[in-house]
């Protein structure tokens, strides 16, 4: 997941994760990204990871916009099932 490789390089050069956000167009990507950080990242060192609308009015020193349309497809398939 480049989403987590960004989040660690970040971390490594000094980035705190009150200082980084993840937005993206969709509440289940939004989970789908939770879920996937979450494993190759402690729990209580996430960055806030969140919806354009969650997202709305919030600020950050860091901003990763996760736009891949990969998601659109896993999210089609997830609801299929």
């Amino acid at each position: 997941l480049q989403v987590a490789e960004y989040v660690k390089l970040l971390r490594k050069n000094g980035v705190t994760n009150e200082d980084i956000g993840i937005i993206t167009p969709y509440r289940k990507q939004v989970e789908k990204i939770h879920d996937l950080l979450k494993s190759v990242i402690p729990k209580d060192t996430l960055p806030l990871i969140a919806s354009v609308d969650q997202f709305h009015g919030g600020e950050r020193k860091v901003i990763i916009i996760s736009t891949d349309t990969y998601w659109r497809q896993l999210l089609d398939y997830s609801i299929q099932l």
